[in-house]
């Protein structure tokens, strides 16, 4: 899925220093996360949600311990 274009309209309003960041987000989002490649997440207690076609949703995250998986409803 292609990264979505920002129209020109609401691109002149940003400033340049966030343009900056949506730009690095955009290259980062594009290279990482649509690649397959591993991704870290280091917030404890928090994990990943997903949702299946059919529309169930669930969070992803090890246990306490670290030694298994969680899987509860967000």
């Amino acid at each position: 899925m292609p990264f979505p274009e920002m129209p020109p309209a609401l691109r002149a309003k940003m400033p340049p220093e966030f343009w900056n960041w949506y730009q690095a987000h955009k290259s980062f989002s594009l290279t990482q996360l649509s690649t397959n490649q591993d991704m870290t997440l280091a917030t404890q207690g928090k994990g990943v949600v997903m949702t299946s076609g059919t529309g169930v949703t669930m969070r992803v995250r090890l246990n306490d311990a670290g030694n298994g998986l969680i899987f509860e409803n967000p």
